[in-house]
């Protein structure tokens, strides 16, 4: 289905079932609409630049279809990303793991990261609150990689334990993967301005807060007995 607009201005929009074949019986479908707008060509009407960490749940649930549909979204996204922005990925499941570290989406990038997420199996429990806190916590300190000054991706090392009062609210929360350390070029990562920093690094202390006094707040004390008969 498409717009009668002009050829610069069209937009593109599409269902997909969410089965190919359906039976004759009256049954409930979903679709799948994708919306597809023409590129921005005009140097005043670029976009910013984006920030993004995408928190996955790979646990036992998300075996077959789940993971799979999980993987194309997430080929989808690298090619809808521009060179100037920025991408990271965070996997769960009993443990959390930085799959990819926060990195511009050059090309050699996208290349690596496609590789790399079409590796992902499921695994066991779902560790939500430890994959969500990892994922700001990637956000709030702001470093990305230039893959363009690296030649590949390579094998992870084990992380040492860290300092990051971040991670040991996600420690203190739920487990946290002991051998999964983020990874990283052989060439340096770069820093910039981030102008969310700032309200990540309030959101983080306001979770750290609310947790330690989760932990050490008094249980209420048990309700009166009934009175006799």
């Amino acid at each position: 289905m498409t717009t009668n607009a002009p050829e610069q201005t069209k937009l593109g929009l599409t269902f997909t079932p969410e089965y190919e074949v359906t039976g004759c019986s009256p049954t409930t479908l979903s679709f799948n609409a994708r919306l597809a707008a023409p590129e921005v060509i005009e140097e005043t009407g670029k976009r910013s630049a984006i920030s993004l960490t995408a928190v996955i749940d790979k646990s036992g649930s998300m075996k077959g279809k789940k993971l799979a549909l999980v993987k194309h979204t997430c080929a989808f996204l690298l090619n809808q990303l521009s060179s100037n922005d920025k991408l990271g990925l965070v996997e769960y499941d009993t443990f959390v793991n930085e799959l990819i570290p926060l990195s511009r989406t050059s090309d050699t990038f996208k290349t690596e990261a496609a590789t790399v997420i079409s590796r992902m199996e499921t695994g066991s429990c779902t560790n939500l609150s430890g994959g969500l806190f990892e994922g700001l916590k990637q956000q709030q300190k702001n470093k990305f990689i230039d893959w363009d000054k690296s030649q590949s991706m390579p094998a992870s090392t084990p992380a040492a334990p860290s300092a990051d009062p971040l991670d040991q609210a996600v420690a203190s929360g739920a487990p946290n993967a002991p051998a999964a350390a983020p990874l990283a070029p052989a060439a340096p990562s770069s820093e910039t301005t981030n102008p969310l920093a700032a309200g990540f690094s309030t959101l983080c202390a306001t979770v750290q807060q609310t947790l330690s006094q989760m932990t050490s707040s008094t249980p209420p004390p048990p309700p009166p007995p009934p009175p006799p008969p």
